[in-house]
């Protein structure tokens, strides 16, 4: 009996815009045209989303992607605590 690969593939987004496939899921999602960028469940990304909007221009990937974009304002204080850093709120 052959054997099944059962490991699921993600297909993220590279520092060129260009895409690849790796077995490890992106961690952020970011709006490659605002450059904006926020956890996966942002609600405000989502409810973008469900309304159709902003798919085109969705990109998902791993924190050095997003090194040039700036986060969104939902989602900056648990970001900015996901990296270390001290808010005073």
């Amino acid at each position: 009996m052959a054997e099944c690969d059962l490991s699921k593939k993600y297909r993220l987004t590279d520092s060129t815009g260009g895409t690849y496939i790796s077995e490890t899921p992106g961690t952020l999602g970011g709006h490659a045209k605002l450059r904006l960028y926020g956890r996966l469940d942002c609600p405000s990304a989502l409810g973008y989303i469900t309304k159709g909007h902003y798919l085109k221009n969705r990109v998902i990937s791993t924190p050095d992607l997003f090194c040039e974009f700036s986060p969104t304002s939902l989602c900056w204080a648990s970001l900015a605590k996901l990296v270390g850093f001290n808010l005073l709120l």
